[in-house]
């Protein structure tokens, strides 16, 4: 028996339901050398493994048994699996010290979940250990050259990342440091993939001189692709400023979701500290040149920048349904401006609102949203 494969295609006797004795393999064609029996029943098969190329349609067999052949050939597609990242991120709870040790709340990740610890601390030359588990992604420093005090001199920034097993609800996890620590903070995140393996990079600089208009290419080229996600950390030497402007660019991409701040976070513990956290979705193109930070500090500062991508690994995808990513959540009185979680074009985004009011609470339906009904609930007078 014959059947015609294709040149640059892995194939190998399929599992043990198969009959995989007198298996040949030449460079177009497979083969088994047969003995049948009248009123018997054979299997034969085999494994492939195709190139990794999508979208593509390949044409397989016919095969043939002795003067006997198949009356067509069969058709394969291969179409590549769309990667799926989730940043969860409702509000982010900061921790700061001025001790030896920082206690950081995880995240009540689930099993597979990817935890990524951002901690900044000043001055630069005290060091933060790794905690058992935990892997050192990075570190940056950044200095205006001042000497040590109040929004002058120097600060560190550290990321660590750990795959979690689901055991660690909200414990906390506690970071040591070297030297003589003013103040740090930090945070622990969690990102979740379809695959529940993920792929890393990370790069960033520093602003030695303190300034407005922060602009800098990464030390490192971090590689970006369709359906990466990007957090970029900042961590500034005082707590005056204000960041916004956030972006991130690089030749080759093509569309990119505008930069999501979680928030900015200060801490008046010590010499003052304030570190800042944004996201960002990679949605076309591949990176041909080292990627760019760019943001905007409201008060002249130095500091440095990290932007640490994100990567779904190969694996197999799940197959039950889960959230993609948890918005943040935000307050207001007449109005709320909600910003758009982590997303891909093609997701469903799903709204929640809550409101108290004497009269009609009903909130107005944004332009381009579908209502999907409320509910209205509660007794007694207001207040």
């Amino acid at each position: 028996m014959t059947e015609t494969q294709l040149k640059d295609w892995a194939q190998a006797p399929a599992d043990s339901q198969f009959i995989t004795s007198d298996f040949h393999k030449a460079d177009t064609q497979l083969s088994w050398e047969l003995s049948l029996k009248a009123n018997q029943t054979y299997y034969y098969g085999y494994e492939y493994d195709s190139p990794d190329e999508s979208p593509k349609l390949y044409t397989l067999g016919p095969a043939t048994i002795g003067d006997w052949r198949e009356t067509r050939s069969w058709s394969i597609a291969v179409d590549v699996v769309e990667k799926s990242l989730g940043f969860f991120s409702p509000p982010a709870t900061w921790t700061s010290a001025g001790d030896t040790t920082l206690a950081l709340a995880q995240p009540d990740p689930r099993s597979g979940d990817l935890m990524v610890a951002t901690i900044s601390i000043r001055p630069s030359a005290s060091t933060v250990g790794t905690p058992a588990g935990w892997t050192l992604l990075d570190s940056q420093t950044g200095t205006d050259g001042g000497a040590e005090g109040a929004d002058t001199g120097s600060v560190g920034l550290y990321t660590f990342y750990k795959v979690a097993d689901g055991s660690e609800g909200n414990s906390t996890v506690t970071f040591t440091e070297t030297g003589t620590t003013s103040v740090w903070e930090g945070n622990i995140s969690k990102v979740r993939s379809a695959t529940e393996t993920y792929n890393l990079s990370s790069g960033g600089y520093s602003i030695n001189t303190d300034g407005t208009n922060w602009n800098g290419t990464l030390d490192t080229d971090i590689g970006l692709t369709k359906g990466d996600l990007v957090l970029i950390i900042s961590a500034q030497n005082g707590d005056l400023s204000n960041t916004s402007a956030w972006n991130i660019a690089a030749t080759g991409i093509t569309s990119i979701s505008s930069a999501n701040e979680h928030g900015e976070f200060v801490t008046t513990t010590g010499n003052d500290l304030e570190t800042a956290l944004t996201t960002a979705q990679i949605w076309e193109g591949t990176n041909t040149a080292t990627p760019t930070i760019t943001l905007t500090q409201s008060v002249a500062a130095s500091g440095t920048v990290m932007a640490i991508r994100i990567r779904q690994g190969s694996g197999t995808n799940r197959t039950d349904s889960w959230v993609r990513s948890a918005g943040p959540q935000i307050s207001g009185t007449t109005s709320v401006a909600v910003a758009y979680p982590e997303h891909a074009i093609g997701d469903l985004l799903l709204l929640f609102v809550g409101s108290r009011a004497t009269a009609d609470n009903t909130p107005t339906t944004p332009t381009g949203w579908t209502s999907l009904g409320s509910f209205n609930g509660g007794s007694g007078t207001f207040g």
